[in-house]
């Protein structure tokens, strides 16, 4: 099943490749015309984001969430991008006080389907604390891959918000999320 959803994905991958692909070869083709905009410079087409996020009842439950990103419009339809995530959950609420500290990272790649709504493919892995008693922990790596989608709107001239709705296909035996559960976020962009 694992190697069925690996193959989707890098069949996905490889679709998105060959459009960013023909997009720059219909533009290096084309000709000059006079008073056409001229073409931007990679570092024009970055832009950084991310979310933060906020949970818990505050005296014997909290979680905090950093996930800062850095992304490039590639093609006027398509982004792609890498993060880093940290978060910090305190639970006091069982038997067990648990103070985690778990950290990972991602690649991802969003394809506009039409105006405002697009497709995501992301890569990520995770390592997080596992409690098995009060007094032992041991660290463990999750991976995932999140399909999905969602919607973006300008909110400036350079900044968007964003909603996306992802789920883990990947479903690896350690993954806190179950099948077919959504992962909805919130984020902000600046710079494209």
């Amino acid at each position: 099943m694992r190697l069925i959803l690996i193959s989707i994905l890098f069949f996905i991958f490889n679709i998105i490749s060959a459009q960013v692909a023909y997009q720059s070869d219909s533009i290096s083709n084309t000709k000059p015309v006079a008073n056409t905009v001229q073409k931007k410079p990679f570092k024009d087409k970055l832009y950084t984001g991310g979310n933060v996020g906020l949970s818990g009842n505050f005296s014997d439950y909290l979680s905090i969430r950093v996930s800062p990103l850095l992304g490039a419009k590639l093609t006027p339809k398509f982004y792609a991008g890498l993060g880093i995530e940290y978060i910090y959950t305190m639970d006091d609420r069982f038997d067990m006080n648990v103070n985690a500290h778990d950290y990972g990272a991602r690649l991802f790649g969003q394809y506009d389907l039409i105006k405002k709504i697009f497709a995501h493919a992301e890569l990520a892995g995770y390592n997080y604390d596992s409690y098995y008693t009060i007094s032992s922990s041991d660290r463990i790596f999750v991976p995932y891959i999140w399909l999905g989608g969602g919607y973006r709107t300008m909110i400036s001239k350079r900044s968007f918000f964003s909603v996306r709705v992802l789920f883990d296909v990947l479903q690896d035996d350690n993954s806190p999320y179950k099948s077919g559960e959504p992962q909805i976020s919130v984020g902000f962009g600046v710079g494209i």
